[in-house]
């Protein structure tokens, strides 16, 4: 349960903003820049933070766009201008590409440039003619942007399979897969046999500058790329809301810099699997976090950031860092705790009940099996029943450093916690387009994942408090 900090607190302190739209998107956000805490204004925002390679750290905001297009980008990042006032914005997701040698499916594009294509007039006889808008990105972008190639080794390893989260999806090149004309069929079938011929080495994403189209549109379609591309022949990448978060950015009083980080899951042109989609998601993210780690910009309030991790992390890990902790902020009712458990378990037996037999292996179900009754272990059990009366709590911990409500607090998040993962778990489990390969390592990971938390957490409380 993550400390709710006031506005007011916080406001003037944010370094980065960052935008997402879906969920997948946001989801794998929050997997590189963990919830620390909550604040709200106009809309709800999540705070995160990170450390850099200088040891300093930066305060985030990150928020979700409930729908696509320009008028809610505009909207939200007006929102998070009016409430927090970052100094840089962030839009992560995803976008769709046009067929390129140099880049692809996967890999991520980093805007230096907008084209709007949101405005235009449905002419008789002439078709659509558009009021092509936007421009450069903020000169501290483009400044950015201009020493990227330079910064590989600050990169470090972003674009592994293990930074990624998963293995790059499989693309199938027949015929039934391609649409457009002859020529863009011929050009589209090119690039991708350059990317993902037999006789190419696969490799990770990479990280490529350039234009970025936008529209209040899911485009789709290679007639409408092909007209965009006569005024705008640098297009790289497509997508629906940085137009809005471009104007919302560029105030009376100044103009905040937009970094659009955008992952490519489609290539127009191309029907490929679903799988891009959340590998995109994926690689966008993981790219903004090793970015993010070469310290962009100096932080406003490097003590407040780290002051928002640490606070945090006290409440997940240890008990006797809960000693200078206000405990009002990560309280969870007592009473409260047991429906919390009783939802984990639901969770838990509908992730082994539900999981498909008709693409996996016997063995597989039995890590499943396993990983629940792992969570639900006779001993940690004890461990969450003795605090559904607090009565019942041992005499070690009834110290005036260690208060019970403050147990209820850490008790309340490390359930919370394990919620988190049985969701995740499952929803790899339902996945039916899985390979069987895959689903095994995921689960085997997050087996892993698991027991060193439990065991920590255990270990955590059954240790002496002095």
């Amino acid at each position: 349960m993550a400390p709710k900090i006031d506005l007011s607190e916080i406001r003037e302190k944010i370094d980065f903003g960052i935008i997402t739209i879906r969920e997948d998107e946001f989801r794998s956000v929050l997997r590189r820049f963990p919830k620390y805490a909550e604040t709200e204004g106009n809309q709800r925002y999540v705070i995160s933070a990170i450390e850099t390679i200088t040891g300093d750290y930066n305060l985030l905001a990150i928020v979700r766009c409930p729908e696509q297009g320009e008028g809610e980008g505009q909207n939200v990042a007006r929102n998070m201008i009016l409430d927090l006032n970052p100094n840089w914005l962030i839009l992560v997701g995803i976008a769709g590409g046009v067929p390129s040698d140099e880049y692809t499916l996967g890999d991520v594009v980093v805007a230096t440039r907008l084209h709007d294509f949101s405005v235009g007039a449905d002419i008789e006889n002439r078709g659509i003619e558009y009021e092509v808008r936007g421009g450069p990105m903020h000169p501290a972008v483009k400044d950015l942007l201009g020493i990227l190639p330079s910064m590989d080794s600050e990169l470090g390893d972003w674009n592994n399979k293990k930074s990624i989260g998963m293995k790059r999806p499989a693309i199938h090149l027949r015929s039934s897969n391609f649409y457009g004309d002859e020529d863009w069929v011929r050009d589209t079938r090119g690039t991708l046999m350059r990317h993902f011929g037999k006789n190419v080495r696969p490799r990770g994403p990479k990280v490529i500058t350039g234009s970025i189209a936008s529209s209040d549109r899911l485009i789709k379609n290679t007639s409408t790329i092909a007209e965009w591309r006569k005024s705008a022949r640098q297009i790289q990448a497509v997508e629906m809301e940085l137009a809005g978060v471009y104007q919302a950015a560029r105030q009376k009083e100044r103009e905040y810099p937009i970094l659009a980080i955008r992952g490519i899951s489609d290539i127009v042109g191309f029907k490929r699997h679903q799988d891009w989609t959340t590998y995109a998601c994926h690689s966008a993210a993981s790219f903004t976090f090793a970015l993010l780690k070469t310290r962009v910009i100096k932080p406003r309030d490097s003590r407040f950031a780290k002051k928002i991790m640490t606070i945090n992390e006290n409440v997940i890990q240890s008990p006797k860092a809960y000693q200078s902790v206000d405990a009002s902020a990560f309280v969870l009712p007592i009473n409260q705790i047991t429906e919390v458990v009783a939802e984990a378990e639901s969770l838990a037996k509908s992730a082994y009940e539900n999981f498909d037999l008709s693409y996996t292996s016997p063995a597989d179900c039995d890590l499943v099996y396993d990983t629940i009754k792992m969570l639900w272990d006779e001993k940690l059990f004890k461990v969450f029943s003795s605090l559904e009366n607090i009565q019942k709590v041992p005499a070690r911990w009834q110290s005036p450093k260690v208060n019970n409500d403050l147990l209820a607090g850490m008790i309340s998040n490390d359930v919370q916690w394990i919620i988190r993962n049985i969701r995740e778990f499952r929803e790899v489990c339902l996945r039916e387009d899985t390979a069987v390969k895959e689903t095994r390592y995921r689960i085997r990971e997050k087996i892993g994942e698991l027991d060193k938390r439990i065991k920590s957490m255990l270990n955590d409380m059954t240790g002496n408090i002095n």
